[in-house]
């Protein structure tokens, strides 16, 4: 009897070794499969990090590109402002210029107008008698030539204060068209442009 009993608890022991050595099989397979999905899971997540990184970097890159397309935009619209303003500014100066061509030609003919008067008036006044009449017609000639001489003057005056007044109002945007260029260039400096070729 007990010889029988231990076969059977023999027996037992061997289905019970039999059972367990097939349930390492199962966790030993299950364990394999495990990590080999791990191992896909984390290059898996390494790729998505990639992704990730070159998807930040393009986004970088493109508010950058609209940074400087936004400045290059402003840019043309101040130049395009500064060169109507400059072919304004050279039309009204040419118009000054021959204006101030014309009242110098006026003056030169004045005064020599003036000076062959002074001359006609000497020669008259070395002739006269001291009871000598009324003012002659070439005095007042004379006076006339003078107010005529001392108006154009003051027209010189103001011809060349309207030059000044046209050169104060282009130079601000002289000067926002130089800011802006600086800030372009600084934008689209060799380093930046290296810095997004490193990106792709």
């Amino acid at each position: 009897m007990a010889q029988a009993l231990s076969e059977e608890e023999f027996e037992r022991m061997q289905t019970q070794l039999l059972e367990l050595r097939t349930q390492n099989y199962q966790l030993s397979d299950e364990l394999r499969k495990n990590t080999t999905e791990l191992n896909g899971l984390r290059q898996r997540v390494a790729y998505l990090d990639k992704e990730f990184a070159k998807a930040q970097k393009a986004l970088s890159k493109s508010k950058k590109a609209q940074e400087v397309d936004a400045l290059l935009s402003e840019n043309e619209m101040l130049q395009g402002k500064l060169h109507s303003q400059e072919d304004d500014f050279r039309l009204q100066n040419s118009t000054l210029m021959q204006e101030l061509s014309k009242l110098c030609s006026q003056i030169e003919q004045l005064e020599k107008e003036n000076k062959n008067l002074r001359e006609e008036g000497a020669v008259a006044g070395a002739g006269a008698t001291e009871g000598a009449s009324p003012a002659s017609p070439v005095d007042g000639e004379l006076l006339r030539l003078q107010a005529e001489n001392s108006a154009l003057q003051k027209n010189m005056a103001g011809v060349g204060e309207i030059v000044l007044i046209s050169l104060w109002e282009i130079q601000p945007h002289n000067q926002a068209i130089c800011l802006t260029s600086r800030v372009l260039v600084t934008k689209c400096s060799p380093q930046f442009e290296t810095g997004i070729q490193n990106n792709d």
